[in-house]
């Protein structure tokens, strides 16, 4: 039995503590470098979603350098904060992720991403 794009995705994604919904559910390619630790995501087209309240929305390709609890670089990403601000980063911190924006952070409850 194979593997969908997605499911390879976000496995990469839990394999290194962080939650598979940070990725939406329209993957249809990804490819995870084990050597310079980078998952890039291909979407079937742009995706707008919600988290907590926040506005998200992805491009069609994103790409994120993954370390275990911490994602330090991150494109495709971006959320909304009165305008729509880059997502350069996501750390997980217990049972919060703290995201990067701009020059913002932001934390929300990890339970959002479930």
């Amino acid at each position: 039995m194979s593997t969908t794009p997605l499911t390879q995705a976000r496995r990469v994604l839990t394999d290194h503590d962080l939650p598979a919904r940070l990725l939406p559910d329209n993957v249809i390619a990804a490819t995870w470098d084990e050597t310079t630790r980078v998952l890039t995501a291909t979407l079937a087209q742009p995706v707008r979603d919600r988290f907590d309240g926040i506005p998200v929305r992805y491009a069609e390709r994103v790409r994120a350098v993954v370390q275990t609890g911490h994602i330090p670089e991150l494109t495709g990403v971006e959320a909304r904060f009165a305008l729509w601000l880059k997502v350069r980063a996501i750390r997980r911190d217990g049972e919060q992720l703290e995201f990067a924006v701009g020059r913002l952070s932001k934390r929300l409850p990890l339970a959002a991403f479930r």
